[in-house]
């Protein structure tokens, strides 16, 4: 099961996310995956979340906004119940730490 909603409909689908208020979406298939999308069309920034099938990627999702003429500013894919509820921060501390971890790895 994965969060759905989106942020121009729902402003508790924008993060830091409020789950006691999003839907759920059961996936139709144990193959499928959770999704994060965050994007810009016009001068709005939108996040959407929900189930992707398996074979939907964010290079595919970056590739049709682009052709909507929006622009893509996150996109993650994850494979565990409710597991697209994670905001935008988590994500780049966890990069930066384990970038450090490697710097530091590197030098020894």
């Amino acid at each position: 099961m994965c969060y759905k909603c989106d942020s121009h409909n729902d402003t508790a689908c924008n993060d830091p996310v409020d789950t006691d208020k999003l839907g759920m979406d059961m996936c139709m298939a144990d193959s499928d995956t959770c999704g994060k999308v965050i994007y810009e069309e016009g001068n709005t920034t939108i996040t959407w979340r929900q189930c992707f099938s398996a074979n939907i990627t964010c290079d595919f999702i970056e590739s049709n906004l682009k052709t909507l003429n929006c622009t893509s500013k996150y996109c993650s894919t994850c494979d565990t119940s409710h597991c697209n509820s994670a905001n935008i921060i988590s994500w780049s501390i966890m990069s930066i730490g384990v970038s450090l971890l490697a710097i530091f790895l590197s030098f020894k």
